[in-house]
């Protein structure tokens, strides 16, 4: 027995063991994978998975379809309902996986059959099997580490509500408290707020929620648990206004000695109803208005009522009374308070008549009730008692309350099956996968170290084969021979590798077939996971996302373990001494190097993956901070809380990165036409003579524009690196904008919500300041080629002459001899056709290039013209919001926008130079010496560069350091104007 342990360690990682392990792991989901094992799944497996799988579909599917759909939108909760929503969607990602293999069992059985039987081709000991040993033993520690991770993640998920004092389920959110639907326990300003009676009523209906047998209770026992109800929601009541008073007086004095920060109630944020009170208490000399409610009333909830009037004395509003004419000067704010009043007194009365209309109902029926016998009063008040529980508390489906006996068992064993389901299928099936992809990286990695060893090899058996016949002498034949006797030797091995290269991508191709529907759906969910996730505050879901991301992290970095080892498979067979082999090896690594260089890649639903998950995850984040938070705090949350120059800071930070997304998305839209133009210039590149002036000329401009880059790119990424390291070397916590709030994270300094939201906006900045770099680098090479072959294209029409000049000498001079020819009176119009013949061909060379650039730039200003015109306007909206909520807030956000700005307009400038440096250069090509013809070639190429090549933005405005000037002259206008009325 334990030995069969044993072997799920590191020590057994040959292939056939790690299959044996994941095959056992799968029977107990009823899967076979393994078609060389007859023995049939126990009965009770199936039976058992059925169960689980039973609680599974009924707590994260039924449940949780009805919580948030019918449920949540009944009690108004859609923050719990996000919550819900977000665990139910994630949980879904392995059960995909499921369904997928169940559909494709037949392909599955066949894949382990072929993986099988290509590792029992293998010889031991051979260096090829150490190499890929090597790889499987880190295979298998990948998917261990993988299991472990999310089985520990359910186990921590069940543990944590057992652990924690109180009862408590895995979501307590499934139900909430009822207090806040019930002013009158809570919000002073309700008209029944100093109603005992409605007061009581209102326990009442929380606790025949809360408890199961409220309705069996004596009334001395309901008493009780008022009291006790009662209390615990002062204590929760009194904690929160504590916190609040901490939190404002923190706020209020920011350089005062700050307080020990303690870990919130994790209920915190659900209080916040508290605040919609407003307090207006009036003070006399006479009785108290709430001594005229409370008199006469000692009931527990009452007593509640008194204590709780005593603590809130000190912060009620007080009321200013006239001493002389006893007149009371209310404010203003008390008038729509008193309207609410007026409204609630109204509802009372009809309440009253409501209540008497039940009252005289009930009194009609004592004359039947007193002719009962004792017998029949206790059958006839159980069946009343009975009717009213089953009109108001059974509900089909429904574990309320959850938190009673046995409702709560009942409960916890459903959401535990349902996780265990949840966990543990994902853990092995993907594992699975793991284990499967990773032969395949493995033997293309020892493939790969075989090639490189290849010609080594040959050389070794050759010597080998030499000291056992002894036929070698050195002589000529034998050295034939020698290079004979390698060849063959290389060309088995060659039709070996590429055997076993094309086994491995028929079995990508077949684990590809069976999972890429099941990955394209992962990401799907997973997205619309981590979204409600980020809605439902990460304070309530940060053990859900290790789970999701896990799963589809483990599959996107499997996926680009595959091709890197495809990629280094490509370079080992471009490395493995091909020079050195006869024509006939030759033809066969060309095969494999073109066979190769299409890489192997998993694929979600024909999309490669590779490290697709990291972008997908950084972008939902940018979007949630930067995008739905940086508009809700800018335009609502700001508003509320009055901070004008934060809302200003956020805004200019949020619509300054959203000019590389509108660029990013036009580079999609026009995705063909950027690839058709980078091959126009590699086409045209590649006909450029290595060497010649015109190339020389043109690598002195292209080491300029490539600094140009660097420098920009480096500035573009070192100002977001500030930006994010410096609240972390700040004394305190700090974030990168301390006023801001990122929604569903208050307070943000408070702990979990701190960490997250330092990761949520680092993540953020980080994926926009890459994105602005390298699109903005791509675009500086872009039009920086422009510029270096216009201005190779000035040199080459300025020295047009002298090098037909020295052409035309080379041509009649072969002997060195030029000067003899001339004074033996040799035709000058030999000479001058020759020279213009030389020009001729030239300048039409030079005019195809020119015409050429022209359409590049065309093109550019197509695609980018529209994205320019909307980032100018961004940039322009944002630095007037950096001005406006203050340099000191935004000193670190100007520069990346002043960039941003900055480098198109520079860009444009020096395509203007280039062309403007081209025009000058026609004009100083010496074309008074051309003949005729050529002068007219000179002049249409004259007045075609007189046509400045610019790019625009929108076509409103030409890009240029004018155009710069104008932009920060309109800016600072807006500024100074907005300033005097903000």
């Amino acid at each position: 027995m334990w030995g069969e342990v044993k072997k799920f360690g590191l020590q057994y990682c040959d292939l056939p063991t790690m299959l044996w392990n994941v095959a056992f792991m799968l029977r107990a989901l009823t899967l076979n994978i393994d078609s060389r094992n007859k023995t049939p799944i126990p009965i009770f497996v199936y039976l058992l998975c059925l169960l689980i799988a039973l609680g599974y579909f009924f707590v994260y599917l039924v449940s949780m379809g009805w919580f948030v759909f019918v449920r949540c939108p009944e009690t108004g909760d859609l923050l719990s309902a996000m919550i819900v929503f977000s665990l139910g969607v994630s949980s879904e990602i392995g059960t995909v996986k499921l369904v997928y293999m169940f559909l494709h069992i037949g392909k599955i059985k066949k894949i382990v059959a072929e993986t099988l039987a290509c590792d029992a081709s293998v010889v031991p000991n051979s260096r090829f099997s150490n190499n890929l040993l090597t790889t499987l033993r880190a295979v298998k520690k990948r998917a261990m580490i993988f299991w472990v991770v999310i089985i520990s993640n359910g186990v921590v998920y069940v543990m944590k509500p057992i652990l924690l004092p109180g009862r408590h389920l895995m979501e307590d959110k499934f139900i909430l408290f009822e207090v806040e639907k019930k002013e009158c326990i809570w919000n002073r300003n309700d008209a029944d707020y100093n109603n005992s009676q409605a007061r009581r009523a209102a326990w009442e209906e929380i606790g025949q929620i809360i408890y199961h047998n409220w309705n069996s209770l004596k009334y001395f026992e309901k008493d009780e648990k008022v009291l006790e109800m009662s209390k615990k929601w002062r204590n929760i009541r009194d904690y929160y206004k504590k916190e609040k008073k901490r939190q404002e007086k923190e706020e209020n004095n920011p350089k005062g000695p700050k307080i020990t920060k303690k870990r919130l109630y994790s209920y915190f944020q659900y209080l916040g109803f508290l605040d919609q009170q407003n307090y207006i208490r009036s003070h006399t000399t006479n009785v108290s208005d709430d001594e005229s409610f409370t008199s006469g009333n000692d009931g527990p909830e009452n007593q509640e009522h008194q204590e709780e009037e005593g603590e809130e004395e000190e912060e009620a509003i007080e009321v200013k009374i006239e001493s002389g004419s006893q007149k009371r000067s209310l404010p203003k704010a008390v008038t729509p308070t008193a309207k609410r009043s007026v409204t609630a007194l109204r509802r009372t009365q009809n309440n009253e008549s409501h209540s008497e209309a039940i009252r005289n109902f009930l009194l009609s029926l004592i004359p039947d009730v007193e002719t009962l016998n004792e017998q029949q009063y206790m059958n006839f008040r159980l069946e009343v008692l009975n009717l009213l529980n089953s009109i108001k508390f059974e509900n089909s489906g429904c574990l309320e309350p959850m938190y009673e006996t046995p409702n709560y068992q009942i409960a916890f064993v459903l959401m535990t099956s349902g996780v265990i389901f949840t966990c543990y299928l994902p853990a092995n099936i993907t594992a699975f996968l793991i284990v499967i992809t990773g032969y395949i990286e493995a033997q293309m990695l020892a493939l790969s170290e075989e090639l490189l060893h290849l010609w080594e090899d040959a050389e070794k058996d050759y010597n080998k084969m030499k000291r056992t016949n002894n036929v070698l002498d050195g002589s000529e034949n034998n050295q034939v021979n020698k290079t004979k006797l390698i060849n063959e030797y290389i060309s088995i091995r060659l039709k070996e590798i590429t055997e076993n290269h094309a086994r491995n991508i028929n079995l990508l191709l077949q684990v590809e077939s069976v999972f890429s529907g099941a990955i394209a759906l992962e990401f799907f969910l997973l997205v619309v996971g981590l979204i409600a996730e980020l809605l439902g505050g990460l304070e309530n879901t940060y053990i859900e996302i290790p789970f999701a991301m896990m799963q589809v992290g483990m599959d996107c970095f499997t996926g680009q373990r595959v091709m890197d080892a495809s990629t280094k498979f490509e370079r080992a067979v471009y490395d493995c001494k091909w020079e050195s082999y006869d024509k006939a090896n030759m033809k066969i690594v060309q095969i494999m190097l073109q066979s190769s260089q299409k890489t192997m890649k998993l694929s979600a639903g024909g999309i490669p993956i590779g490290y697709i998950i990291l972008t997908t995850v950084a972008s939902i984040l940018y979007i949630y901070a930067y995008v739905f938070s940086a508009f809700w705090f800018s335009f609502w949350h700001a508003a509320e809380i009055g901070e004008v120059s934060g809302a200003f800071a956020e805004f200019s930070l949020s619509i300054t990165s959203h000019v590389v997304i509108v660029r990013l998305f036009y580079m999609l839209l026009h995705k063909e036409k950027l690839e058709v133009l980078i091959n126009k210039y590699l086409d045209q590149d590649a006909r450029i003579p290595k060497g010649s002036r015109f190339f020389n000329n043109m690598m002195k401009t292209l080491k300029q524009v490539k600094r140009r880059g660097i420098i920009f790119w480096t500035i573009l990424l070192v100002d977001p690196a500030v930006y994010i390291i410096k609240p972390l070397l700040t004394p305190g916590r700090h974030l990168t904008l301390d006023t801001f709030v990122i929604y569903g994270l208050e307070p943000m300094l408070e702990s979990p919500n701190y960490e997250i939201a330092t990761v949520v906006m680092a993540t953020g900045v980080t994926l926009i300041c890459y994105s602005v770099a390298n699109v903005t680098c791509f675009w500086i090479v872009t039009i920086g080629y422009i510029e270096a072959q216009m201005l190779a294209l000035s040199e080459e029409i300025k020295h047009i002459y002298g090098d037909a000049v020295c052409h035309c000498k080379k041509t009649i001079d072969t002997n060195n001899n030029y000067t003899l020819v001339v004074n033996k009176n040799a035709s000058k119009d030999t000479v001058a056709a020759i020279i213009n013949q030389y020009i001729k061909e030239h300048l039409k060379d030079i005019i195809v290039k020119h015409s050429t650039n022209i359409s590049y730039v065309k093109e550019i200003d197509e695609i980018m013209s529209i994205p320019n015109a909307v980032g100018f306007l961004y940039l322009i909206l944002g630095l007037t919001a950096e001005l406006l909520g203050g340099l000191e807030k935004t000193w670190l956000q100007l520069p990346f926008t002043m960039l941003q700005l900055s480098v198109d307009c520079y860009l444009g400038q020096k395509v203007k130079d280039s062309n403007d440096k081209f025009e000058q250069a026609v004009y100083d090509c010496k074309w008074e010496k051309f003949n005729k013809s050529n002068r007219k070639i000179v002049l249409m190429m004259l007045q075609n560069s007189q046509k400045t090549m610019t790019l625009s933005a929108g076509g409103m405005a030409i890009l240029n350091l004018r155009c710069l000037m104008s932009i920060i002259k309109t800016t600072y206008s807006a500024y100074t104007t907005l300033r005097t009325m903000v």
